[in-house]
């Protein structure tokens, strides 16, 4: 299974109505951390947004973590209230070895991606103000993580030129860790860097970020069945060594 790859892993686009009560057993996130749980017993922990769409949309989506228990430890989340992003980022606070850092996923509007992206460091810097957790980060502690399908491509994202001003327009003091040339679609014919995956570590941060990519996980898929059959997306992932 893909999502056993990694010790932290966020998935969006979950549209499904049942998780409303996230505890019912027709809910498909319950279904998978179940199954995962038998795989494993003991080992993952697991994280849901509410359903989520600050337009009253009915086309509401959640945001589902899962987690390596046994190496990353998990402070708490935040479900950020912004009317000007679609889906604002249901935040997690995790810790590695005393390494504290934070995750903000984001599926964003196509049509208002470039908007949603900028919105970001805004957001970043209201949870520190306001310290909306309680959790009191100190300077060195502030180590956010923005990831998912920011849309933000040429499709739609113009005005600015790919892999330069776009990406540092929008998020000036954020590092992009996934290439613009990087194809994150799982159709055919398609070249579109859709996922990203930016951070904005502070000074002090003893982790190394490396290999931002899209993971092809045809392999573990065999003659089973199509990658189409699991998402229209690949995954994006990097590494932090510490």
């Amino acid at each position: 299974m893909v999502i056993y790859q990694y010790d932290l892993i966020i998935i969006q686009e979950l549209k499904d109505s049942d998780c409303e009560d996230k505890q019912s057993e027709n809910c498909v996130f319950k279904q998978l951390t179940n199954q995962i749980e038998n795989s494993y017993p003991g080992k993952y922990r697991f994280g849901l947004s509410d359903r989520l769409s600050s337009s009253g949309s009915p086309q509401k989506e959640l945001y589902g973590y899962i987690w390596n228990n046994q190496k990353i430890s998990n402070t708490g989340f935040h479900q950020v209230v912004h009317a000007s992003i679609e889906r604002p980022p249901f935040v997690g606070f995790f810790e590695y070895n005393g390494v504290k850092f934070q995750t903000l996923p984001l599926h964003s509007k196509p049509d208002f991606a470039y908007e949603e992206t900028d919105e970001l460091d805004n957001v970043w810097n209201d949870i520190v103000k306001h310290n909306v957790a309680g959790l009191n980060l100190a300077d060195d502690e502030q180590n956010p993580i923005a990831l998912g399908d920011f849309n933000f491509d040429t499709t739609y994202v113009s005005g600015c030129n790919m892999g330069t001003t776009c990406e540092s327009n929008a998020l000036p003091d954020w590092v992009w860790h996934v290439n613009h040339q990087e194809d994150t679609t799982v159709a055919v014919g398609t070249d579109q860097a859709y996922d990203r995956i930016v951070t904005k570590f502070s000074d002090n941060f003893p982790g190394i970020a490396s290999c931002g990519r899209a993971f092809i996980f045809d392999h573990l898929l065999g003659d089973k069945m199509d990658p189409k059959d699991v998402s229209d997306h690949y995954p994006v992932e990097f590494v932090i060594n510490f």
